[in-house]
């Protein structure tokens, strides 16, 4: 399955820029599928270029005064895993290495069961999350990712987190696969919209997983999935929140 990009909108000295659209800033989480000749990833012939992760940003920029305009994104932002506020926006946050209960469907009998997820470290220097990165494209996947955003007023992060499956978590024959969580980035406030250095920046709620995803009778109930997610952020930011398995959390702790 195909990694998307994503490229997101900003609008500098939004009172400035009333009445025309903002020029989306350059693609970032650029991501290619390689065309296999029959030897390894390295040997690639062809990369093409994988469809946004979410839509080419087109709307005209959003001024910081208008919160009431934020509609379509943030009420699909909240449909995600599992059930969350779905009115106004509850932002209760959680501590960085703090465990939480969350829903995952098993695959034994497609039904949700309960886990637990732990994010454990935010990784925020750049040389790490590149090799991070790097080490990704260069596992066998047909998948590749940018090592850097290709932006200098943004960065990519990680997040490293932790999901335990029950002893009495159902398994299937081949055991669990559907391991991974959702992450999205989200403004303290709980919205789309991330403000740094005078500057809105929009659609950077995206993530992609990069852990090692368990493919079929290598990982089963009482074990411990530990995953990765990169997201992207204005330099420096940590005016933001991480929101997974119906939870907010702020990156403090780093």
């Amino acid at each position: 399955m195909a990694i998307n990009t994503v490229s997101p909108e900003t609008v500098e000295n939004p009172e400035k820029e009333r009445g025309r659209g903002a020029d989306p800033s350059e693609s970032a989480l650029r991501c290619f599928q390689e065309q296999d000749d029959g030897r390894r990833v390295r040997q690639m012939k062809k990369k093409i270029l994988i469809s946004l992760l979410m839509a080419v940003v087109m709307a005209a920029a959003l001024m910081t005064g208008c919160g009431s305009d934020q509609s379509a994104d943030q009420s699909a932002d909240q449909s995600a895993d599992q059930s969350g506020d779905n009115g106004s926006v509850k932002v209760d946050s959680k501590e960085i290495g703090s465990w939480v209960k969350i829903k995952k469907r098993a695959e034994a009998d497609n039904k949700k069961h309960t886990a637990k997820l732990k994010i454990t470290k935010i990784v925020t220097d750049e040389a790490k999350v590149a090799k991070a990165i790097e080490k990704y494209n260069n596992s066998g996947t047909a998948q590749m990712l940018d090592t850097a955003p290709g932006n200098d007023k943004l960065q990519y992060c990680i997040a490293k987190y932790n999901v335990y499956f029950p002893e009495s978590f159902p398994d299937s024959d081949f055991g669990l696969t559907n391991v991974t969580v959702k992450f999205k980035v989200k403004a303290p406030d709980g919205g789309d919209e991330i403000k740094a250095n005078g500057t809105v920046y929009k659609k950077l709620s995206n993530t992609v997983e990069i852990g090692a995803v368990p493919q079929g009778y290598d990982f089963y109930s009482g074990q411990t999935y530990k995953g990765k997610v990169v997201y992207m952020i204005p330099k420096g930011s940590k005016d933001y929140l991480l929101k997974a398995g119906g939870y907010y959390f702020k990156p403090e702790k780093q």
